[in-house]
C-alpha cells in the first residue's frame, strides 16, 4: 500500500452579527477543546483557517485562545491559513476590495499569530477565473478549492493528486483539491470507516489528500459536544489516535510542506463554480424536486465520472433580488470608501491627515463587514434568510457612507438620481435627505424598494419574498406529511442523528432575545404554510381588492385581485428637487384597469413622494381617477413590508391605533389613522399617519429554508396593508394622503472591534 499524505484542516469562521453569547459557547464547546487536543497530542499536525470575526473575539474576551494558537504555530503543529477577513465571496468585491481583505487578513495574523498565511480558503468554494491574479497580487502562493470544480477543468475525479497550477494575466496559484465534498467526513462517521476512505487513497497510489472540515460540527451545531468531546472518548481524539497508530502508511502534513516537496501536477483552468450543494438552492432539476433535502448535492456525488454544472456564485444576486440589492449597495459604499482614501493619499502629511485616516480606517472595517458572503448568501448555519445578519450588513454600509461624508464635510445633502441601481436595465430614482435615503422603482409597481435611516443606520425595507425553494417539492408531493416539530433536547444515544438530518434540535437554553439565527424559526411546518408571493416584497404597492378579499387569503396570495397595478410599471412624470421648499418630489402615475363581474373600469392612479430636508419623513400623496362614465365600488389598498433584523417578539413592537398587537399574529383593525413599528431595544420607530381611517390587515411574512437540521419557517417582519373603501362616480377623483416618519437613535453598539487599526492599501 503507497505512504498517503493527509492535510487535515478545520475552517473557524462566523459571520460578522453573531452576538458574543454565540461566540463564546462556540469557544467553550469547539474550539478551545481543539486546541487542547492539539497540545495533549504533540504527533498531531493540521491546517486552521480562523476568521477574523472569530480572531477579534478571541483578542478581546478569549486572548489565552490567541496565546495558545501561538504555542501550538512554534511547536509546527497548526498552519494558519488566510482568505478574506470577514468571509467574503472575492470575486464578488471590486479587487481592491479584495486584496484589501487578504492583506488585513494577513497583518492581523501576523501582528496575533506571527505568521503570515500563504495559502487561502475560499468562502462557499466561489472560484472566478480571475482569482489567480488577486490571489497573486496580494502575496497567496496556494488555495484550496473543491475537489469537483478541478472536474470542470477536464479533470477525471480518479485522477486528481497532488497540487495544480493556475494562471491569470500570467500571475500564478497553486490550487489544492478538498476531497471532504467527495467524501463527507464528520462526526457521525466511526474512525474506522474514515481509515477506510483514506486506504482507497492510499491502494490508488495517490500522494497526498486534503480534507477541510467545518470546525463548527465539533461542538457548535447542537448534540454535537457530546460526540466529540465526550467523556467516554470523543470522536476527533479517538480519530488522531488511530492516525497515529497507522503512521506507517499515513502521515500528518501541511500544505507548505507538500509544496517545498513535490512538483506540480500540471496546470489547469476552471470556469467560475461555487460548492455544489449550494447549487441546488439556486436552480433544482425538475426530477429532483421531489427529493428529500440534500439529494440533489448527494446524486451528483454518486457519478464521479461525470463533472458536475458549474454555476456561478453570482447566480445567488440573480434568483435573489433582495441578495442583489444588497450587493449594489456594497459596491456604490466600496466606491465612496475608495473616494475618501484617494483623498487621505492626496492631503499627504498635511495637518488632519491622521484624523482622516483614522476615519478612513473604520469606514474600511465596516466596509468589509458588510461584504461577509453570508448575508448574500443561503446557509444552512445562517444565511441571507437570516434577517439579522441583512440587516448587520446594511447597518454597517451606512455606518461607512456617514464616515465618508462627515470626514469630507458633505452631510446633509439632498440629492435626486435617475440611475440603474440594481443593474437590470432600468432606471430607479435615488432620492438621499440628510435624515433617509430612499430607492424607488418606477418598473416594478412604483414600489419603494429600500429605505435607509441614515440617523439609526437601518433599512427598514429588507423583508424577504417568499419564493418557491427546492423543498417546496418535499411538501407538495404529500400533503400528509406529519409537521417537523423542535425538540428540546437530543439524548446521548441519538446524537449521531445530529450529523444525518434526524433530528431537529434547538435547547431551550439557546432562545434569548440575543440569540440571532434560532430564534425565529417556526418549530411546525405544514405544506400549507409553504406560500409563494406572486409580488416583491417591498412597500407601498397599490391593489383593488375585491369583497371576498381579508387577512387570511391574502396571507395564502390566495385573494381575489381586481387590478392589474400591482408589480406594474409606471411613468415618471416629474421628478425635481425643489431647495426652496425644502423638499424633492417625484410624481409617478398609472393607466390601468379594474375589473368587476363582467365589467372594466379605466383608472388612472398617480402617487407623489415628497422628501422632507429638515425633518425625517416623507408623505406620500394618492389620486385615484375614474376615466370610465360609468361608478366603481371596491376597496383601494396600500401594501408595505417591513423589516429591521426579523426579531419576533422580544424588543420590536407594533402598534395599530391605540392597541399593541401581536407580531405574530394576523388580523384586522377598523377605523385607524395611525401605526407604530419599532425596536425599543434599538430606541428605532417608524410612525405612519393617514390623513382617513383605513382598515389595516397585519401579518407576518415567514420563508421557507433548509436549516441546519432540516426545513424551518423563518419570520421576515410584518406586511401591513392599509385598506380603504373605494366609491366612484364616473369621471371622479379621490385623494388619500400617509405620512411616514423615522424616530429614535441607532444604540445597538458598535458593529466593529475598535481594538486594532491597520494602514489601508486601496
Amino acid at each position: 500500500m503507497n505512504a498517503l499524505e493527509l492535510v487535515l484542516g478545520f475552517d473557524i469562521s462566523h459571520p460578522p452579527g453573531m452576538s458574543r453569547s454565540v461566540l463564546k459557547r462556540a469557544w467553550l464547546d469547539a474550539y478551545s477543546p481543539l486546541l487542547q487536543e492539539l497540545e495533549d497530542r504533540s504527533s498531531a499536525v493540521v491546517s486552521l483557517r480562523v476568521s477574523g470575526v472569530v480572531l477579534d473575539f478571541l483578542e478581546n474576551e478569549h486572548p489565552e485562545g490567541i496565546d495558545r494558537l501561538r504555542r501550538l504555530i512554534e511547536r509546527g503543529q497548526v498552519e494558519i491559513l488566510g482568505g478574506a477577513y470577514y468571509d467574503a465571496v472575492l470575486s464578488s468585491l471590486p479587487e481592491r476590495d479584495a486584496i484589501g481583505q487578504l492583506r488585513l487578513c494577513n497583518r492581523r495574523m501576523k501582528h496575533l499569530l506571527g505568521v503570515e498565511p500563504e495559502g487561502v480558503r475560499l468562502s462557499y468554494d466561489a472560484w472566478d477565473p480571475s482569482l489567480p491574479r488577486i490571489l497573486s497580487r496580494a502575496g497567496m502562493r496556494y488555495v484550496i478549492l473543491s475537489g469537483s470544480a478541478l472536474q470542470l477543468a477536464g479533470l477525471d475525479a480518479g485522477d486528481i493528486d497532488g497540487h495544480y497550477m493556475s494562471e491569470r494575466e500570467g500571475l500564478t496559484v497553486a490550487i489544492f483539491p478538498n476531497a471532504s465534498g467527495e467524501d463527507p467526513v464528520n462526526p457521525g462517521m466511526e474512525p474506522a470507516r474514515v481509515l477506510g476512505l483514506l486506504r482507497r487513497y492510499a491502494m490508488r497510489k495517490r500522494r497526498s489528500v486534503v480534507w477541510m472540515l467545518d470546525a463548527r460540527e465539533l461542538g457548535v451545531r447542537p448534540g454535537s459536544a457530546e460526540l466529540c468531546w465526550g467523556r467516554a472518548g470523543g470522536w476527533l481524539p479517538r480519530l488522531l489516535g488511530r492516525f497515529a497508530a497507522q503512521d506507517h502508511w499515513l502521515k500528518l502534513a501541511s500544505f507548505g510542506s507538500l509544496l517545498q516537496r513535490y512538483r506540480p501536477t500540471g496546470r489547469i483552468y476552471i470556469p467560475a463554480c461555487m460548492d455544489p450543494t449550494l447549487q441546488a438552492v439556486v436552480t433544482t432539476p425538475p426530477h429532483l424536486r421531489g427529493q428529500r433535502p440534500g439529494a440533489a448535492a448527494c446524486l451528483s456525488q454518486r457519478d464521479a465520472r461525470r463533472a458536475p454544472p458549474s454555476l456561478p456564485w453570482d447566480a445567488f444576486l440573480g434568483r435573489y433580488d433582495e441578495a442583489n440589492r444588497l450587493h449594489k449597495r456594497m459596491l456604490v459604499t466600496s466606491r465612496e470608501v475608495a473616494r475618501l482614501a484617494s483623498h487621505v493619499r492626496s492631503a499627504g502629511g498635511r495637518a488632519g491627515t491622521a484624523s482622516l485616516s483614522r476615519g478612513l480606517e473604520r469606514a474600511l472595517l465596516w466596509l468589509y463587514q458588510a461584504q461577509s458572503a453570508a448575508a448574500y448568501t443561503h446557509d444552512p448555519w445562517g444565511g441571507l434568510h437570516q434577517g439579522r445578519l441583512r440587516h448587520r450588513a446594511y447597518a454597517a454600509l451606512l455606518r461607512a457612507e456617514q464616515q465618508v461624508h462627515r470626514m469630507l464635510g458633505e452631510a446633509g445633502r439632498m440629492l435626486l438620481e435617475r440611475i440603474d441601481v440594481d443593474c437590470d436595465g432600468r432606471d430607479e430614482v435615488v432620492v438621499t435627505t440628510p435624515h433617509m435615503r430612499a430607492v424607488i422603482d418606477p418598473a416594478r409597481g412604483g414600489a419603494m424598494v429600500e429605505l435607509d435611516l441614515l440617523e439609526q443606520g437601518a433599512n427598514v425595507i429588507n423583508t424577504l419574498t417568499r419564493r418557491c425553494e427546492r423543498l417546496h417539492g418535499v411538501f407538495a408531493d404529500d400533503e400528509d406529511l406529519p409537521s417537523l416539530v423542535a425538540v428540546s433536547a437530543v439524548s446521548t444515544l441519538g446524537v449521531a442523528a445530529v450529523f444525518t438530518g434526524g433530528v431537529r434540535v434547538m435547547p431551550d437554553d439557546e432562545i434569548t432575545e440575543e440569540t440571532p439565527l434560532e430564534t425565529n424559526s417556526c418549530t411546525m411546518i405544514s405544506p400549507r404554510d409553504l406560500t409563494v408571493d406572486s409580488a416583491p416584497r417591498v412597500a407601498f404597492l397599490e391593489h383593488f381588492l375585491g369583497a371576498q378579499a381579508d387577512v387570511h387569503n391574502v396571507v395564502r396570495q390566495q385573494h381575489p385581485e381586481l387590478g392589474d397595478f400591482v408589480g406594474a410599471e409606471y411613468q415618471v412624470l416629474r421628478a425635481e428637487p425643489r431647495p426652496e421648499d425644502g423638499r424633492v418630489t417625484l410624481h409617478m402615475a398609472r393607466d390601468g384597469s379594474v375589473g368587476q363581474a363582467e365589467h372594466v373600469r379605466l383608472l388612472r392612479v398617480s402617487k407623489e413622494f415628497a422628501f422632507l430636508r429638515d425633518d425625517p419623513s416623507f408623505i406620500l400623496s394618492y389620486e385615484i381617477a375614474n376615466r370610465s362614465p360609468d361608478p366603481i365600488q371596491t376597496r383601494f389598498a396600500v401594501e408595505l413590508n417591513l423589516n429591521l433584523d426579523s426579531a419576533l417578539g422580544g424588543s420590536s413592537f407594533l402598534a395599530v391605533g391605540d392597541r399593541s398587537v401581536a407580531l405574530s399574529s394576523r388580523e384586522s383593525v377598523p377605523d385607524v389613522t395611525k401605526l407604530r413599528w419599532g425596536d425599543l431595544r434599538r430606541g428605532l420607530q417608524l410612525r405612519i399617519d393617514l390623513d382617513e381611517l383605513a382598515e389595516v390587515w397585519h401579518y407576518p411574512v415567514e420563508t421557507l429554508s433548509d436549516g441546519l437540521d432540516g426545513p424551518e419557517l423563518l419570520y421576515q417582519g410584518p406586511c401591513l396593508m392599509l385598506v380603504w373603501p373605494l366609491r366612484l362616480w364616473g369621471l371622479e377623483r379621490k385623494l388619500f394622503r400617509l405620512r411616514v416618519r423615522a424616530g429614535g437613535a441607532y444604540a445597538d453598539g458598535d458593529v466593529a472591534y475598535p481594538g486594532f487599526s491597520f494602514n489601508s492599501e486601496l
